[in-house]
């Protein structure tokens, strides 16, 4: 790994003549076009597709509010593409199509675009992206520890983008990494279609609650509003973090399990499922047979 430690990494991507990009191997392109297709689509995922957030990131759910699928989402003048899991293509393409009636929406598989993501402070899109946008890409507990710019490549597989040649691609163990450290989890990895955005820890910046109805919505927002989430996403960190790896709080009862882990230098981190009532920021726990510290959890944001 070309990371000797953390300050390593902070100081690659604060670089103003260094980039780190890779492509997106694990994510699919779904492209919508016709005249509906904004406030169609608005009416179906947990984001605002007509007025977007910074993130430019949301969810499909399905009716009792869990998730489908998550997404980016990037707009052209004519189209509007979503990044999805590839292998959540299939259900996402069929849900979506089960819902179009009469509306002017026309459903498309790009399966010629590739998702390329470059990070850092630096960071920009290839000069021949069909599509692109920069997004600060929030961690839990709602910091964006790491900006990034997306965009949309009609590349063969495995070829730099434009403008990217000169730049060593981030391999997959260094993304991991990269991202764990920054508290950003990933669909498949750390949560999936049987979790609710709550305990996903990604409700603040992909769900608009001062939005319409959409799928899920009367769940998501009576958790939101009447309940809490009973386990969320936390960040770990400690040595001797191992994935699948039980988590006990300090009374030794069962409160979660460890996701993704990721080394970096001598520090090593993991994205863990723990009960809230574990899961706060600063807990000690254990994991198998470390000890660790809970370093970052969801906080709700402060009354308006």
């Amino acid at each position: 790994m070309r990371f000797e430690s953390v300050s390593d990494v902070g100081i690659r991507l604060k670089s103003p003549d260094l980039q780190l990009w890779r492509e997106a191997a694990e994510r699919s392109v779904l492209r919508m076009s016709g005249a509906d297709r904004l406030r169609w689509l608005n009416g179906l995922v947990t984001c605002n597709v007509e007025t977007p957030s910074r993130e430019r990131y949301g969810l499909l759910c399905e009716k009792k509010g869990k998730i489908e699928a998550d997404f980016h989402h990037l707009t052209t003048e004519d189209a509007l593409y979503l990044v999805v899991p590839s292998d959540r293509m299939d259900a996402v393409h069929t849900i979506l199509d089960h819902h179009l009636i009469m509306e002017d929406v026309e459903l498309t598989r790009e399966e010629g675009l590739r998702a390329v993501w470059t990070y850092g402070d630096a960071a920009k899109a290839p000069s021949d992206a069909t599509a692109s946008v920069s997004v600060p890409l929030r961690g839990i507990g709602g910091e964006s520890t790491l900006l990034g710019t997306l965009a949309l490549v009609n590349r063969g597989q495995g070829a730099a983008p434009a403008d990217l040649g000169s730049i060593a691609a981030l391999t997959p163990d260094e993304w991991r990494a990269l991202r764990i450290f920054s508290g950003v989890p990933e669909f498949g990895a750390d949560f999936d279609a049987t979790m609710y955005p709550q305990e996903a820890s990604v409700e603040d910046w992909a769900v608009a609650f001062d939005k319409g109805c959409y799928m899920g919505q009367e769940v998501v927002f009576m958790m939101q509003n009447r309940g809490h989430a009973r386990r969320r996403l936390v960040t770990l960190g400690g040595t001797g973090l191992k994935s699948g790896a039980e988590v006990f709080d300090a009374e030794q009862k069962l409160v979660g399990e460890v996701k993704s882990v990721a080394t970096i230098g001598h520090e090593t981190r993991a994205i863990a499922i723990v009960k809230t009532t574990a899961g706060k920021r600063g807990a000690e726990l254990r994991a198998g047979d470390a000890k660790v510290t809970v370093l970052a959890a969801h906080e709700p944001p402060p009354p308006q």
